[in-house]
């Protein structure tokens, strides 16, 4: 199945979550890698309607990713986030048990 929608205006802040799980009898998760610009994502290109002239925002940053390493009954959510006053990323780790 494969969802499409068009983006009008793109925000001042964007946030965008993937779906990471597939249900074939059973729910596992997907383990394909995801790949994209840390700096400058131009994301203008998507945003067609009215020729773009509705959109104030087009090139984002990337400041923060949140990744589940482990099964569907358990294992660690990682998080990456960036600091602008540092100039450097952080990692924070938590583990996570379903049961």
């Amino acid at each position: 199945m494969e969802k499409c929608f068009q983006i009008v205006r793109l925000p001042l802040i964007l946030i965008v979550q993937f779906k990471r799980f597939m249900k074939h009898g059973f729910t596992q998760k997907k383990q394909n890698y995801v790949d994209f610009e840390l700096n400058d994502l131009n994301l203008g290109t998507y945003a067609k309607v009215c020729d773009g002239q509705l959109n104030r925002y087009k090139n984002y940053q990337l400041y923060g990713v949140c990744n589940h390493f482990g099964t569907m009954e358990g294992g660690h959510y990682i998080a990456n986030c960036y600091s602008q006053v540092y100039k450097k990323w952080y990692k924070v780790s938590e583990y996570n048990n379903v049961n």
